[in-house]
């Protein structure tokens, strides 16, 4: 059934959702080879549905102040706020904001891809919703496009903890699909990479006369509005058996009916671990959520408190406990359908602190874990270290000079002259680079084949009751496989098997693959969520995630502050780092055996956009960090209207 608003209506709420971001903003290849088939009984999961009308529950009681969005996008920002202020909850909000930015950043996620979520409300057990792409029944096709799980997840989650109507949630994202949203500096930058220029390509609507859109066009996509409103209307079922099922099957030979049909969701307890003083709660396999609590464990085993955040002392502890945890990640992860992972052993306080005893600080190692504990003693180097906050010492004033890679020009214009000036050095954190990563710069050629950050985008949404939800949704890589049906580009989330190859993670009907999609709340002793948080950026999630939470939990830094710092990814003597560290800091790492690459050219977008959200419950209030990184935006909710 249709729920949706008249054309006036709809229009007014376009005007006021387009109002909302740009506010907001103020504030802050050629179609698939036909893979080889196999014989596969698949038995279809649903049946025909409709779009749930239950009864409305009474809204819980209020127990914070408000509640708020930290989403990718203004647009998605938006869109959520305006369904908490109605009075909708958390869940309402994250999958109003979910829909919302498949419309304004098609090149991260959309209904060709999936996703995965944690919700954590106060005095329930909290859960791990899985909705990523699968294996089809024929196997994995040339283009690694699984079948799609987002339209599945999202409303999964609105069986079970949605307050409002289905289609109105669709709306907002109908709306900006089929009236426009301006086009951001990233997605413009996007269009004109190679992978993203392959995708449009033959697009009039994103590339009219073959030049891409401009920051701040609108952006129309009238074929993704109606397939939006086929959601909004039918539901799963007209996605996975009725129209738009149709048109995926003749587009792609993969996504056939039994295919579709069999799409599950996957439900569990989400994996946990101590941290700080905290609990945290991860994603569950097949992501990698338990080898990231051990990430954070080894760090804080390995005494990361006595260092300076930003050091080289800093950056070696962190890079050697990842190096460890990626480990981890790619040998002990799987879907758990399919093999076993021991979630509590990965995420055991005392055996990483055991194993952290293990791992050397001389500097990179090509086998940088004992084959076994050294010690039996479960007791960590140090006590955990409270919340105290550690000042940064001042940069170092004499300023250094890098080579970027060339910027790639406009057409029909001439190359800038290169600027390779870059910040005053000296230890701990530098400043930012000339024209911080919220403004505008050129796009420059890189091997997307070898160092495309992956494609993600993040969002956390916490209600006046506490229910925090956070949520990563993606096509995997930019654009996913750059086949586009129905007005939206399909996944390429398969690939991961290739990528992230181990043990656990091979593929066969049905299945999900290991990823580095890693949305995570951390909790008090009561179990109420304390911070939801998450980011894009491929491999380096991790490494982006622990900066965070390691400076924000251990260090006491304010949320902000730890969400602003300069981030870095290891990966094995390779140290790529957002900033380029003092000159004391570089000689450092360099004697420890580190290969700096440093600045990384910020208009690559390495470095994810953290949405985190904070929740202190001793007040009552909620805050958050906005990342300047891309367009992100954080905002509170108005008082709900009645």
């Amino acid at each position: 059934m249709h729920q949706g608003t008249g054309r006036p209506v709809a229009r007014a709420r376009h005007a006021a959702l387009v109002a909302g971001v740009l506010t907001l903003a103020a504030c802050s290849a050629g179609p698939p080879s036909a893979p080889e088939t196999r014989t596969v009984t698949v038995t279809p999961t649903y049946e025909r549905s409709t779009a749930p009308a239950p009864e409305l529950p009474e809204r819980p009681e209020p127990v914070l102040d408000t509640g708020a969005v930290n989403a990718g996008h203004p647009a998605a920002t938006a869109a959520g706020i305006e369904v908490l202020a109605e009075g909708g909850n958390a869940v309402d909000a994250a999958i109003a904001a979910a829909f919302a930015v498949t419309v304004a950043e098609p090149f991260g996620s959309g209904l060709g891809g999936g996703g995965s979520a944690i919700l954590v409300a106060p005095g329930e057990d909290p859960v791990n919703v899985d909705y990523r792409d699968v294996v089809p029944a024929s196997g994995v096709p040339a283009d690694f496009t699984g079948v799609p799980g987002l339209v599945a997840g999202l409303w999964h989650l609105h069986s079970e903890r949605g307050t409002m109507p289905w289609a109105r949630l669709v709306q907002p994202a109908i709306d900006l699909a089929r009236d426009g949203v301006p086009v951001s500096q990233m997605l413009h930058d996007q269009m004109r990479m190679r992978y993203g220029s392959g995708a449009v390509q033959g697009l009039e609507h994103f590339a009219p006369g073959g030049r891409p859109l401009a920051k701040g066009e609108l952006l129309v996509q009238e074929e993704l509005a109606r397939s939006l409103t086929i959601v909004a209307e039918d539901g799963v079922d007209g996605f996975y058996r009725g129209r738009l099922a149709a048109q995926l099957a003749k587009a792609h030979t993969s996504l056939d009916a039994a295919s579709l049909g069999a799409y599950e969701v996957q439900v569990s307890p989400p994996p946990r671990g101590q941290f700080g003083e905290y609990t945290v709660l991860g994603a569950s396999p097949a992501l990698p959520g338990p080898g990231f609590i051990q990430l954070l464990q080894l760090v804080e085993a390995l005494d990361v408190a006595s260092t300076t955040p930003g050091s080289a002392e800093y950056v070696n502890v962190v890079a050697t406990a990842l190096r460890r945890a990626l480990r981890t990640m790619k040998n002990e992860i799987g879907d758990p359908a399919f093999v076993d992972v021991d979630s509590d052993t990965l995420t055991d306080r005392e055996a990483n602190a055991r194993l952290a005893r293990g791992l050397g600080l001389a500097g990179p190692d090509p086998q940088p874990d004992p084959t076994s504990d050294p010690s039996p003693d479960p007791t960590p180097k140090k006590p955990r270290p409270t919340k105290k906050p550690k000042p940064d010492p001042k940069p170092d004033p004499t300023p250094t000079r890098t080579t970027e890679p060339e910027p790639e020009p406009e057409p029909d214009q001439e190359p800038e002259p290169e600027d390779t000036e870059t910040p005053p050095e000296g230890p701990g954190d530098p400043e930012p680079p000339p024209g911080d990563a919220g403004g505008a710069w050129e796009p420059v050629p890189w091997d997307e084949e070898q160092t495309s950050p992956g494609e993600t985008t993040h969002l956390t949404v916490v209600d006046s009751s506490g229910l925090m939800v956070t949520m990563t949704n993606t096509l995997t890589s930019l654009w996913g496989s750059r086949q586009y049906v129905g007005g939206f580009f399909l996944n390429d989330q398969l690939n991961r098997f290739a990528k992230i190859a181990g043990p656990k993670n091979t593929p066969s009907p049905g299945r999900r693959t290991v990823s580095w999609s890693l949305p995570a709340i951390l909790v008090d002793a009561e179990g109420r969520a304390v911070l939801g948080i998450g980011s894009p950026a491929g491999e380096r999630i991790p490494a982006i995630l622990t900066n965070v939470l390691v400076r924000w939990g251990l260090f006491g830094q304010d949320l902000q502050t730890a969400v602003s710092a300069p981030r870095f990814h290891a990966a094995g003597r390779a140290l790529d780092m957002e900033w380029s560290p003092g000159r004391g800091d570089r000689e450092k790492l360099e004697k420890m055996g580190y290969q700096i690459t440093a600045p990384i050219p910020q208009n690559l977008y390495f470095y994810g956009s953290v949405q985190a959200i904070e929740v202190d419950w001793a007040t009552g209030t909620v805050s958050g960090a906005e990342d300047t990184r891309r367009e992100a935006s954080f905002a509170l909710a108005p008082t709900p209207t009645d």
